[in-house]
């Protein structure tokens, strides 16, 4: 699919792929974290957000690395019944069973491996979906990072070995949780797709203008043009679009997606005109890989609900 405003793009499923090769390379290098309260906490001390610490009571041994990745490909609401099997064979400590269970907000605490991050072109999801991990305030103190990744960092390998590692270890001692949790692995294979960091270097990127901050609270979002009014009003669906997918796992509407889209596109926008021309290679492509992402968003979330609604009209006719 070509759009004279818009890179060029196909469709994978319902995931949007770029076609031309700088923009899939740039929408690679781009990436973004929602940040989380420890996040906040690294940055503001030392400048640096770095990944789950292991706790000092355990040693990060291969066994424990391996099955860490292992974990991580599989469902949040799975993920604990794995977790038990492997520490009733003991191979999981019990100070790391606190790594898949659930804080006080619904989010599974991470498990100790990697600090993950997202695409370019997945940005807009992350508000929403990963959203109520700072306190007291949900929306008013989340911050994204959008940054450029300019370390030579390998890929994660394959899954095949995992799935071969946990077949070894617990087809004796859960034949059917076993082979739920290898089923699982290649389901969960787009996670290998991302990079990942040993840590970000944000205070830096920050300075030399190859990471910005998109905040969420009143005064950001005024301090990009929006009027004080429409600030509020965006503030608040914005934030109760949060809530509602925390605590109800409602799915954010278009309006909510546009409402969220306004926030951010303008905190880019500004970035954009307030940086040296030489610090805009990457970032050239980055509000229109942003924008094109945003109008698949909206349109297929248009799709959906306008699909739904006729559905609907259609049985209430035929009764």
């Amino acid at each position: 699919m070509m759009s004279r405003n818009f890179p060029a793009f196909t469709f994978e499923g319902e995931e949007m792929k770029f076609t031309d090769p700088i923009v899939v390379e740039a929408n690679q290098k781009l990436r973004a974290r929602l940040l989380t309260q420890e996040d906040m906490e690294h940055l503001a001390q030392t400048g640096v957000i770095t990944p789950f610490e292991m706790p000092s009571t355990v040693m990060e041994t291969e066994t424990i690395a391996t099955l860490s990745r292992a974990l991580r490909l599989t469902d949040h609401d799975t993920r604990p019944e794995y977790a038990a099997m492997a520490n009733s064979q003991g191979l999981w400590p019990d100070a790391l069973m606190t790594c898949v269970s659930r804080n006080e907000h619904g989010h599974v605490k991470p498990l100790p491996s990697w600090v993950s991050t997202a695409t370019m072109n997945l940005a807009i999801n992350l508000p929403f979906h990963f959203g109520g991990r700072t306190s007291p305030l949900w929306g008013g103190a989340a911050q994204l990072l959008v940054f450029v990744d300019d370390e030579d960092l390998e890929y994660e390998p394959g899954t095949a070995h995992l799935a071969s590692f946990v077949f070894e270890h617990f087809s004796t001692a859960d034949a059917a949780l076993c082979m739920a949790w290898i089923s699982e692995i290649p389901k969960w294979q787009r996670h290998f797709d991302e990079r990942h960091h040993r840590c970000i270097e944000a205070s830096r990127l920050l300075s030399e203008h190859k990471a910005v901050l998109i905040k969420f609270d009143i005064a950001s979002i005024v301090g990009s043009g929006i009027p004080m009014e429409t600030a509020f009003q965006l503030y608040h669906d914005v934030t109760a679009a949060i809530y509602r997918k925390r605590s109800r796992n409602e799915f954010p509407n278009a309006s909510d997606y546009t409402k969220l889209a306004t926030i951010m596109s303008a905190q880019l926008t500004q970035f954009l005109a307030g940086i040296p021309k030489e610090a805009q290679a990457y970032w050239s492509h980055a509000k229109a890989i942003f924008d094109a992402s945003v109008m698949f968003k909206i349109e297929s979330r248009l799709y959906v609900e306008t699909s739904s609604a006729d559905q609907a009209t259609s049985s209430d006719g035929a009764r």
